[in-house]
């Protein structure tokens, strides 16, 4: 039993490690990346679509807007709490203005908002694409700052490579390897108790029978 008595204390170590690790805030969800390029989708046919470039800059984001499409007009744009699926219509963070014309259907802008990009990928928020000044409740091109709807994003690791992203997938793996690790661990526990308790019922159930 004392000879079994450490390898059962090594399991269980193991496996409480593991578990513990799985239980983490970053385990949920994914890490913040030092730049990340999301869709705007068009909004019910509106015609209009384009991307957002979001980059750390401390604790500001810098984001970069390209849209483009046959809807001439000066285009106001601002960061929502919420999601396209329903868009809250009061803006957190205002961008600056798109401007697309007959001469060129493709518009960019470029702004600064003091808030980092860690907040807005660990929070739910959107980019928001409006018809005009005096049209704010029609929308034009839509897109969430998440994983699912990024189109490239570069690692938190600030290497400078760019990659694509595909959702939770290194997450997704790591979480995979360790429940797998967890569930050894936890196989191996039951085998070690099973081999403690053989230890102690056969003293118990030899003096049984002697009595």
């Amino acid at each position: 039993m004392k000879a079994a008595l450490p390898a059962l204390l090594t399991v269980m170590a193991v496996a409480v490690g593991t578990g513990a690790w799985l239980a983490r805030p970053e385990a949920s969800r994914a890490q913040a990346p030092d730049s990340v390029t999301i869709t705007l989708n068009q909004w019910k046919g509106s015609g209009i679509s384009g991307t957002a470039t979001l980059t750390a800059r401390g604790d500001k984001t810098a984001v970069e807007l390209q849209i483009e499409g046959e809807r001439p007009g000066v285009h106001p744009n601002h960061i929502h709490r919420s999601t396209c699926a329903d868009p809250e219509p009061n803006p957190t963070y205002p961008l600056k203005d798109v401007v697309l014309n007959q001469a060129d259907d493709e518009g960019r802008s470029q702004t600064t908002v003091d808030v980092p990009l860690s907040e807005l990928w660990d929070g739910e928020f959107l980019i928001l694409i409006h018809k005009s000044a005096e049209a704010l409740g029609t929308y034009i091109a839509c897109g969430d700052i998440t994983v699912g709807n990024s189109v490239q994003t570069m690692p938190s690791s600030g290497a400078g490579t760019t990659v694509p992203s595909h959702g939770m997938g290194s997450l997704s793996s790591a979480a995979t390897f360790f429940g797998l690790a967890l569930i050894t661990s936890l196989a191996a526990i039951v085998t070690v108790l099973r081999s403690v308790l053989k230890y102690v019922d056969a003293p118990l159930w030899r003096s049984a029978r002697r009595n």
